[in-house]
């Protein structure tokens, strides 16, 4: 009986000798197999073709064509971002671009397989002439690049852009014809087309950047959205975009209409 529960013991030892085997064959395997595919990526990121942040600002201070493909999360590009970059999240978006435009690609500070991706898509594709910004977004506003914010009211710097004038003021200089003005309504068209002060321009808040070219800069712009707080970010924005002379509807349409100002449609 001794003799038997020895070889059970035995047997079993064996077993548990036997899984323990197979697991660390399996850890090692699985730890070497992502180590090999971390080199190969990172192999592959050396040999794509890098731009430094200050060469891609001359860049764009240049007559190039250029396009920014920012691979970074929707959340964190809506948050803030290069303007006139596209968030590179659709295979649409991408094949909309014009294979004679010089691409420039927006990361992240660290190169990863999200590189790697975007890229091999691209040469699939047949478009060569690409750079990698080295350093990716973070090195950008290392140097000072431009972005434009979402518009953080919790932001200092974010509030130091924007200026307010009252309905009162606003009325005023609706009523003078000779004023020089540029009046936005940032909401969207439905809204618009319910009713918005006299003289407006309706430009969705989304599509601001889009639009840049049609706002005057020679004159002074008034912006506004429901509410004071959709003006500020719409504020933000146009001061992000190189507009200095902005002022923001204090209270939003809605103060206009508590006035009882004019709304017309």
């Amino acid at each position: 009986m001794e003799l038997n529960d020895k070889s059970n013991n035995k047997v079993i030892l064996i077993g548990v000798a036997l899984i323990a085997m197979v697991f660390i064959f399996t850890f090692f395997r699985s730890e070497l197999f992502k180590k090999n595919s971390e080199n190969e990526i990172e192999q592959k990121i050396l040999n794509y073709p890098k731009i430094t942040s200050e060469d891609f600002k001359n860049k764009l201070k240049s007559s190039e064509d250029l396009k920014i493909l920012d691979i970074r999360s929707s959340d964190d590009y809506a948050m803030e971002h290069l303007a006139n970059s596209i968030n590179a999240v659709s295979e649409e978006s991408i094949n909309a671009i014009s294979k004679e435009k010089t691409i420039i690609i927006v990361g992240y500070s660290t190169e990863d397989e999200e590189y790697t991706k975007i890229i091999d898509y691209l040469k699939k594709n047949k478009y060569y002439n690409f750079f990698i910004l080295k350093g990716g977004f973070d090195a950008w506003k290392n140097i000072g690049g431009g972005t434009i914010s979402i518009g953080n009211p919790n932001s200092f710097v974010d509030n130091s852009k924007i200026n307010y004038i009252a309905p009162e003021d606003l009325k005023a200089i609706v009523e003078n014809k000779n004023y020089p003005k540029y009046i936005i309504d940032m909401r969207p068209k439905q809204s618009f087309d319910d009713g918005h002060i006299f003289g407006a321009e309706n430009i969705f808040l989304d599509e601001l950047e889009k639009s840049a070219d049609k706002i005057p800069f020679s004159k002074e712009i008034y912006i506004y959205g429901d509410t004071e707080f959709q003006g500020f970010q719409a504020g933000v924005r146009l001061y992000d975009l190189g507009f200095m002379l902005v002022k923001v509807l204090k209270g939003g349409l809605t103060s206009w209409k508590d006035k009882g100002f004019e709304i017309v449609k």
